[in-house]
């Protein structure tokens, strides 16, 4: 059985963080994660830091620590940098069994309740009356090509970009918003890479982008323009007609900015590219 003691609010201090983090811990209790702690950290530096929410629960004699883990051991080893004037909610429980514990464990930041990227997205979205008609999937998807283009140096080499990373490139973003959502009714602009490089052109030339795309989506020129040239082969990823092709999102992005560099210039285009290069829209 899991009994609830009590749940106290303390003064958030350096002693009671380096006696919660000294605390016995469970036996299966999570690795100490430095990317996690790293998280934590750069949260203090920014302000952002809330009171944190810890537990323990008494079992055969002994406290038992089963959440609180990062933030306290965290708190525990800041030299100077404590932040001040919060609190932090502690709540005690009593287990029976080791499996009690156990449950008790599994209650803290379980996955059914945590916020999802696209949860995340949408509260940022939903601040701006613009953005009421869209939906949180169009939202997500737009958003996803805006941090594609902006962040495309850190993703491309596999770093971790933070799903609030990506929904605060909304707040400057909503005139692309506005531009970019009737064109997302066509299913082979509807990819994230393709996206990317129609902000990367709208960014560097709306009224050229208005042409350039509009010109992509009749596909009424000739069949070697180089609209024409990339409709066909978005066309063709997008319904699977290239077997054999497992393009990268980069590919597909890389591709786009290559037809829009040569329509920029007068030119046809092979759609040749090297893969370690990152194309930018002239």
């Amino acid at each position: 059985m899991i009994t609830h003691i009590k749940t106290e609010t303390l003064p958030l201090t350096q002693q009671l963080a380096q006696e919660f983090s000294s605390m016995a811990a469970m036996r299966g209790e999570r690795e100490l994660r430095a990317d996690r702690l790293e998280f934590l950290r750069a949260k203090i530096k920014d302000g952002l830091f809330h009171s944190p929410r810890w537990a323990f629960a008494n079992i055969d004699g002994r406290k038992v620590r089963v959440n609180g883990q990062h933030s306290s051991k965290l708190l525990a080893d800041l030299n100077g940098a404590m932040p001040t004037g919060l609190n932090v909610v502690i709540d005690e429980f009593t287990c029976d069994t080791e499996e009690d514990l156990c449950e008790l464990f599994a209650q803290f930041d379980p996955v059914e309740s945590t916020r999802r990227a696209k949860d995340i997205v949408n509260a940022h979205a939903r601040i701006h009356p613009d953005l009421d008609d869209m939906t949180t999937a169009r939202c997500n998807l737009i958003i996803s090509g805006i941090a594609m283009h902006m962040l495309r140096g850190v993703e491309w080499k596999r770093k971790k970009v933070t799903g609030v990373d990506r929904a605060r490139l909304i707040h400057n973003g909503i005139p692309f918003f506005k531009w970019i959502a009737p064109r997302l009714d066509l299913k082979r602009l509807r990819k994230v890479p393709v996206i990317a490089a129609m902000f990367a052109t709208w960014a560097k030339d709306c009224e050229s982008a208005d042409r350039f795309w509009d010109a992509v989506a009749r596909e009424d020129e000739h069949p070697t323009h180089p609209t024409r040239t990339l409709s066909t082969f978005l066309s063709e990823a997008a319904f699977g007609r290239l077997k054999g092709k497992g393009w990268t999102a980069r590919a597909v992005y890389s591709k786009c900015l290559i037809a829009w560099n040569a329509w920029r210039k007068g030119n046809q285009t092979m759609f040749r590219y090297n893969q370690k290069q990152i194309v930018e829209a002239v």
